[in-house]
This record gives C-alpha cells, structure tokens and sequence, in this order.
C-alpha cells in the first residue's frame, strides 16, 4: 500500500517555509477544511468551512481548528473518490504554525505563495514501511493577496485591557487581529499539446491569520508607500497647516 505525504509549503517577503507532514485524521465527509479531489468535476467538498478559534498572536501566522477538535492549531485536508454525492473522505490534518515577519513594502509586492506538495513514497507491508525515493510532485498552489484578502478581514481577537485590569500585561500580552477561516483554491496548470492550456482546481485550503500590528494602520500605511513623492509632500504640507501652533 502506497501512502501519500502532504506538505504545505508558503513562500513570502523572500522566506520559504513548509509544515511536516499531514496527519491522517480519519473520514470527514465535507466537513474538513482542506479538500482534496481527484482531477474528475464529479467529486467536490459541500459545506461551509468552520470558524477559526481563538489563538494567541503571531506575526503572519495561520491555523485552526475543525469541528469537535478543541483549539488545536492546525488545518485539515480532506481526500475524495469519484463517486459523486456518495463519496467518502479522508481528511488530513497540518499541525503547524508558520510565522512570517512582514514589512509595509512587503504588501506590496506579489502576495503569500501556497503550494501543495505531495509525495507518494512510503509503501506500508503490515508492521513495515519502507521509503521509496520519489520526488515531491507539486499538486496545486494559489496566491494570498493580503491587503485585498487577509488584512480587511482581520478583526481584534483580543485586547490586554480585557485581562489583568490594565495595561501592565501589554508588553508581554500585545493586542492581536484574527481573520476567520478563509478558503482559497489550488490550482494546477495543465499544458496539453492536444487539450491547451488547461487550469483546474484539485484542491481547497482553509486558512486562518493573525497578525500583531493594526491591520487599519498597515493598509494605510501601504497605500501611502504607493503614492508618488508630490503627493506624499502636499500630504505633509497638509498635515502641517492644520497641525494647531505652539503657544
């Protein structure tokens, strides 16, 4: 029996990163948060994805939680056959948090890069397996805009004024933003000199964010990064006549 490893890989800023291995989780019929399909239209994932829990902050950092399985950080994938509504899924799961430090001219630029790579190289002879040298085959990937997807989806996930009674814990408790789960599609490029280019979708990841800087004050600051330099000093012109004179 030949069994696939799973890894998501994310590129941003110039860092590239990747999770450990998918865990298998078990049957999830549409409820997982990552589904996978055979490249036949029949098969697809029916059903809305769940809410991200509540976490700690991170810096550009994803995760979550399925249904029925607490707070733990992790994102689910989900497998399924060609057997249209009567399909069985088998759902994965990537316990790992990546964290990315993200600059303002970082937004700018062309988006966190996800891809999928699977490999199906560890053969399983009851007790024993043995790993075979295969390359990692990439099986789809997708593009994270964060200023038009991530950042105005962001809400405040929680302040340190709702604990301890004050400030004193927001050196170590910094205030956090969280974006619920938001689900993006994997494609693959398919270049048949019979069929053309063909792009299909073979796979839907269900991420949630959390960033420790205003997401208001990144967009702003974002869109003024892009403004040419006249209008960057008639803003500061600007800024300076209505500014109220010292006594």
């Amino acid at each position: 029996v030949v069994r696939p490893r799973m890894r998501l890989g994310v590129a941003f800023a110039g860092a590239e990163k990747e999770t450990e291995d998918a865990d298998f989780a078990g049957p999830a019929r549409s409820s997982a948060w990552f589904t996978m399909r055979d490249e036949h239209p029949s098969a697809s994932s029916t059903g809305p994805p769940p809410s991200a829990a509540a976490r700690p902050p991170w810096q550009g950092a994803w995760g979550g939680a399925s249904p029925g399985h607490g707070s733990d950080r992790s994102t689910a994938a989900s497998s399924a056959s060609t057997r249209g509504d009567a399909a069985d899924w088998a759902a994965w799961r990537f316990g790992d948090t990546l964290t990315f430090a993200v600059r303002t001219s970082d937004l700018l630029g062309a988006g966190l890069r996800l891809r999928l790579r699977v490999q199906s190289d560890v053969v399983c002879l009851g007790p024993l397996q043995v790993q075979l040298p295969h390359r990692a085959q990439d099986y789809g990937e997708a593009v994270v805009d964060l200023r038009s997807r991530v950042l105005p989806a962001s809400v405040p996930a929680w302040s340190p004024h709702q604990f301890f009674g004050g400030s004193e814990c927001e050196f170590e408790c910094p205030p956090a933003w969280e974006t619920p789960a938001l689900v993006f599609p994997l494609a693959r490029v398919n270049d048949s000199p019979l069929s053309g280019v063909e792009v299909s979708t073979l796979a839907r990841v269900a991420l949630s964010f959390s960033v420790n800087a205003d997401p208001t004050v990144l967009l702003r600051e974002a869109e003024q990064f892009e403004m040419p330099l006249t209008y960057k000093v008639a803003d500061g012109l600007l800024s300076c006549m209505h500014a109220p004179l010292a006594p």
